[in-house]
């Protein structure tokens, strides 16, 4: 009885430890007044194909909006 009492104090004294010595998360929201959400994110990255279809590019922006949102 008591060392099932004692194993779980241990327990419970270990997880406020991580809980509370964990260190906080956060990112910057983008500060420009971009309606793009992705508009913060860049690359130094070559393209792979030129962007012939602005309509395409729009499609694909959407979709990737609308997946993001649900």
């Amino acid at each position: 009885m008591i060392t099932k009492m004692v194993l779980g104090i241990g327990i419970v004294l270990s997880s406020l430890v991580l809980f509370l010595g964990a260190a906080p998360a956060g990112a910057e929201p983008n500060s420009s007044n971009d309606p793009n959400p992705f508009g913060g994110l860049s690359c130094n990255c070559q393209p792979a194909a030129p962007d012939s279809d602005p309509a395409l590019a729009a499609e694909v922006n959407q979709g990737i909006v609308a997946g993001v949102s649900h």
